[in-house]
């Protein structure tokens, strides 16, 4: 069994379900999400369980499959490295570099616990991951067809608990509006007559805001589930992404080879936190 600890929003989830799924193909493994933390995590923005908007290959963990990993010895292992007496493995990320080492080569059961942030955990079965994040409802067709159609760029801005919350916005801080102007004058030098179309948490203070020399559309308008705006982002030709992994797995999960992909070179605002792998090498970081 691969117990997967989910942590944050829809997109931190896909990053753990992937890294999960990605183990359990290689070893042949059962994959079991535990949400229990989800809710308690970060107080001041809970979160819920949001994978089931696809159809994914896990099941939902029981209070038995998640008991050792939430016991005392489990909490000292974390901290301390003290070995568990089971077959229970603890799989713990230290900070966001990609760390294959920390997989055991096998295992009865494995647990981990983390953000996962690169495609290098899951990138050998991309393919079977793509398939996993289709969502099981498709987003309106009229606009779906209309984005794929355009020279289409999908702009994420992102705000939230990340412009509410100090503690928050202290790790992550805001793209700036000069970010945003700099990779729209990019995609223009290289997309014949771009349009914009702009996904956000906070469109009121986006249109307000964000003034380009191009189209800009406001997508998001507070009535569309996160799945469905992520399908939608999936439909653009290219993308300009927040530091979101939410605007992270829209660009990612377009399927076209010749898609344009800006993204912030600053992913966070702590500067001890390094995003060097969180960032494929194939896009703009600007």
């Amino acid at each position: 069994m691969i117990l997967v600890r989910l942590m944050g929003g829809l997109g931190n989830q896909m990053f753990q379900y992937a890294c999960g799924r990605a183990l359990a193909w290689r070893t042949g493994h059962a994959l079991v999400l535990d949400p229990s933390h989800l809710a308690t995590r970060h107080p001041t923005a809970p979160r819920r369980f949001s994978l089931d908007a696809f159809p994914i290959a896990a099941r939902l963990a029981t209070p038995a499959d998640t008991a050792e990993a939430q016991s005392l010895p489990a909490l000292l292992w974390r901290r301390f490295g003290r070995p568990l007496a089971s077959d229970l493995t603890m799989a713990c990320e230290h900070g966001l570099r990609f760390q294959p080492d920390l997989f055991p080569a096998r295992f009865q059961r494995l647990c981990l616990v983390g953000y996962w942030q690169t495609e290098k955990y899951f990138s050998d079965c991309a393919d079977l991951i793509r398939r996993d994040f289709a969502p099981r409802t498709a987003p309106d067709p009229a606009l779906a067809a209309r984005l794929a159609a355009a020279p289409s760029v999908a702009l994420h801005i992102r705000r939230g608990d990340y412009a509410a919350d100090a503690t928050i916005n202290s790790v992550h801080g805001l793209c700036p509006l000069d970010y945003y102007h700099r990779a729209a004058a990019h995609l223009a030098e290289r997309v014949g007559r771009p349009q914009f179309f702009l996904f956000s948490d906070d469109p009121d203070w986006a249109r307000a805001h964000l003034q380009l020399e191009h189209p800009l559309h406001v997508i998001s308008d507070g009535r569309r589930a996160p799945a469905e705006e992520l399908a939608l982002m999936t439909c653009c030709r290219h993308h300009i992404t927040a530091n979101s992994s939410f605007s992270w797995w829209g660009a990612w999960l377009n399927p076209r080879p010749d898609k344009l992909i800006c993204a912030p070179r600053a992913w966070f605002r702590d500067p001890a936190l390094d995003a060097t792998d969180l960032v494929p090498a194939t896009w703009l970081r600007l």
